[in-house]
């Protein structure tokens, strides 16, 4: 447990930077983790090249964990870990606290109009860090369960280059901020996405599909929802 809590508080404290880029210089959050999160990735990338590489092997990558590291597989699966019911307790919890408490409705209340929410006596800067900074533990526990399941290592560039990041901004956009659709979204996208380079092996068919599919759905979505602000008005 000691390193999921670990990297959780790492993704907390690298997000929490961001915090007063979007409250004091007006940085969208999307913007501001995102330049964050470069030298963030950069430092980790270096680490695992040189300090914490494993010797003899033109492979960027730590040594295998210790036994003692490694997640516990669920059935017969080598792959499937404890860390999948893990997030799905957590999502659970975060889905109660964001309709069920004081904390939840502050921060939505912040995400949808900000001034709104500071008249009405909400903290907006603390409530803004306490966000990003939950956001930042979410992810760095994420990734702490990747390497700790198979293969058991940190190898360079694989928390980065399949585009988790790009996919969740999509499925959050796909939502239309509201948290409990988010796991429908990123249902949706993961099997678009695994499905697209099944078809590429099998059938020929380019994955690159999958993406123009992805990107039209998102545009329908950014249209219906622009649509929908404009017509009251």
């Amino acid at each position: 447990m000691l390193p999921l809590f670990l990297g959780a508080v790492a993704g907390g404290l690298v997000a929490v930077v961001a915090a007063p880029l979007s409250t004091r210089l007006g940085l969208p959050a999307i913007v501001s983790t995102l330049l964050i999160s470069a030298p963030a990735v950069s430092l980790a990338s270096y680490l695992v090249r040189f300090p914490l590489a494993e010797p003899n092997t033109g492979i960027a990558q730590t040594p295998p964990l210790p036994e003692a590291a490694h997640l516990p597989a669920l059935g017969g699966s080598g792959y499937l870990t404890i860390g999948l019911p893990l997030i799905a307790v957590l999502t659970t919890l975060w889905l109660y606290a964001d309709g069920r408490t004081v904390l939840g409705y502050e921060i939505r209340a912040t995400g949808q109009n900000r001034e709104f929410a500071r008249y009405g006596g909400v903290r907006v800067d603390r409530v803004a860090a306490l966000a990003l900074a939950g956001g930042g533990a979410f992810a760095g526990l994420s990734g702490a369960l990747i390497v700790l399941g198979p293969p058991h290592r940190f190898v360079d560039g694989a928390l980065t280059a399949p585009g988790y990041t790009f996919t969740a901004v999509a499925a959050v956009l796909l939502a239309g901020a509201r948290p409990i659709v988010v796991p429908l979204t990123v249902a949706l996208l993961t099997f678009l996405q695994v499905g697209g380079q099944g078809m590429e092996r099998e059938a020929g068919v380019p994955s690159q599909l999958t993406q123009i599919v992805q990107g039209l759905i998102i545009v329908i979505v950014a249209v219906l929802a622009t649509l929908r602000t404009r017509r009251p008005r």
